[in-house]
């Protein structure tokens, strides 16, 4: 949505003008929606459209403001999600900092405000705790109307990370059951009985403290990909772009991408930067109602549980397809082996 040449850039739609989009692995597919559709629905005649990635146009639209719009059709069940939090008020632009909802449909698809391609610089440490402030100042407020409405929180659905994760040692448990059986496929080379034994690790981990951080963190709205290549910074404004993965959950694990180590920054700021940027985020929370030890556990911890989410996602359609194990952009055994080192080399550090 709007992230054309950021951080999904090598994921440019090939497809464009075609007319059905992919939405998952293995090639499960929606219609596109028509330029007619789209124009009796917002009462403006489409001048052209513009593939960003797959689901994902620019709209240039006939006439006067705006413009543009960002139209995603990516499945009901995404699609929906998304629209949701809007139809709900759930998510307010002027608060959240989200795109505003021009217009959805029941063939889904939804219509977004085009909220441009200014990124701010990972290595600007003002505008590293710009983002992080706002992120601070988004979960304190959704989760005061998650405590004080219980209508209001079922109104959000739930995110896929959280769904994954389930109670925490659930999980762990199912990831160790999954790598041994997927390492068995002959599509799975990646995977070894090396991977394994990484899995039990992180599963030690959850017992030694993974699980009690996850069991006892306060909840608010997750955004669920809280990364460089969602943020914008306009004015000093930040924006926040792709909410389809939002739902209520553990507020930490939006820090996902925040790394303390020194190094190039990739999808996060990183070293010193990182460290003023999760500052600004304690700031904006009030800070002590956060259940850590320290604030290099918050970063670590939630790396390692989205790391594990991912993992058992990918794990889980490699289980159900191995067909599509190769397909797509990446390899579905890589991708699950290269979250599950990473979570295990995090887990190794608490």
């Amino acid at each position: 949505m709007g992230d054309f040449r950021g951080s999904h850039s090598w994921l440019v739609d090939p497809g464009a003008g075609s007319s059905r989009v992919d939405t998952r692995r293995g090639g499960a597919s929606v219609a596109r929606s028509s330029d007619e559709e789209i124009g009796r629905v917002i009462g403006r005649r489409i001048d052209r459209r513009e593939s960003l990635r797959s689901g994902i146009e620019r709209i240039h639209l006939h006439g006067s403001d705006p413009r543009t719009a960002i139209l995603k059709t990516q499945g009901m069940l995404v699609v929906s999600s998304e629209a949701a939090l809007y139809a709900g008020e759930i998510l307010d632009p002027a608060v959240d900092g989200s795109p505003r909802l021009l217009a959805s449909s029941d063939q889904g698809w939804i219509l977004l405000e085009d909220c441009g391609e200014t990124r701010p610089p990972l290595g600007d440490p003002i505008a590293m705790e710009a983002v992080f402030h706002h992120l601070g100042d988004v979960h304190r407020r959704h989760c005061a109307r998650m405590a004080g409405s219980r209508a209001k929180r079922s109104g959000m659905g739930s995110s896929p990370l959280v769904r994954t994760l389930g109670e925490g040692q659930g999980a762990l448990d199912q990831l160790v059951a999954s790598v041994d059986r997927a390492r068995q496929s002959p599509q799975a080379w990646e995977l070894t009985g090396e991977d394994v034994l990484l899995a039990r690790q992180i599963r030690d981990w959850g017992d030694r403290v993974g699980v009690s951080l996850l069991d006892g963190a306060w909840e608010s709205l997750l955004h669920g990909d809280y990364h460089v290549g969602n943020w914008l910074l306009q004015g000093g404004r930040v924006r926040v772009l792709d909410w389809e993965l939002a739902g209520p959950g553990p507020a930490f694990l939006d820090l996902q991408y925040l790394d303390l180590s020194e190094g190039p920054p990739l999808h996060g700021p990183r070293g010193a930067v990182a460290r003023r940027a999760l500052d600004a985020y304690f700031a904006a929370l009030g800070g002590s109602s956060v259940p850590f030890a320290d604030r290099p556990s918050v970063c670590r911890a939630a790396t390692i549980w989205c790391a594990v989410g991912g993992a058992l996602q990918y794990l889980e359609a490699l289980l159900t397809d191995a067909d599509f194990a190769r397909g797509g952009t990446e390899s579905l055994p890589g991708a699950a082996a290269a979250r599950l080192r990473l979570a295990a080399k995090l887990a190794a550090l608490n």
